[in-house]
């Protein structure tokens, strides 16, 4: 089983620092953790359409409409990050102050949601955002902004890895040619 002390104990371990058996310890690293884990988190969950993140949504109008522009706003569900696409992809939308805006009278989305139990991460989504937070917390902890660096392109590394492998899990479909690709033949 995957926990949050589990994900910064694997950046810990890897800046050479103490480990912590909680977030709320009474020590440096646990209250660390405890301050970057969260933003760290979502923003890896926000650099990527994860596929153990993706949830789909209907939404109904607010109450509210927008002032000009659109016909109606759409609240974000309470756990979306990014909003990746509508279902219908001929409705012109714009996103605005967690919400979207549209002509619509409802939308179905596609969205990045917050996750908050580590199980149900991907593992390679796991050590990334322990890349992170090893990346945040190095000059914090180690004082050497040598090694935050390096710390930084390992992160960048594991990113591009996770991305990866986790967008081979996904089929995107034929990819038909046009009729401007069969007139250059």
């Amino acid at each position: 089983m995957a926990s949050i002390v589990e994900i910064c104990n694997a950046a810990l371990i890897n800046l050479g620092a103490e480990t912590i058996a909680s977030l709320t310890d009474d020590n440096k690293e646990a209250r660390l953790c405890n301050q970057r884990y969260e933003p760290c988190k979502d923003s890896v969950l926000r650099a990527h359409p994860w596929n153990s993140a993706i949830k789909r949504a209907t939404l109904a109008p607010n109450s509210t409409a927008p002032v000009w522009g659109y016909s109606n706003a759409f609240n974000y569900p309470a756990d979306c990050l990014r909003v990746l696409r509508l279902d219908d992809t001929t409705i012109p939308f714009a996103v605005e102050e967690k919400a979207i805006l549209a002509d619509s009278t409802a939308l179905d989305i596609l969205y990045v949601s917050n996750i908050s139990d580590p199980n149900k991460m991907d593992i390679l989504l796991r050590e990334t955002i322990s890349a992170r937070i090893a990346a945040e917390l190095c000059y914090p902890i180690t004082g050497q902004m040598d090694v935050a660096k390096q710390f930084w392109d390992i992160y960048h590394l594991k990113l591009s890895e996770s991305r990866g492998m986790d967008g081979q899990e996904s089929f995107v479909g034929q990819i038909d040619a046009d009729t401007w690709l069969d007139a250059r033949k």
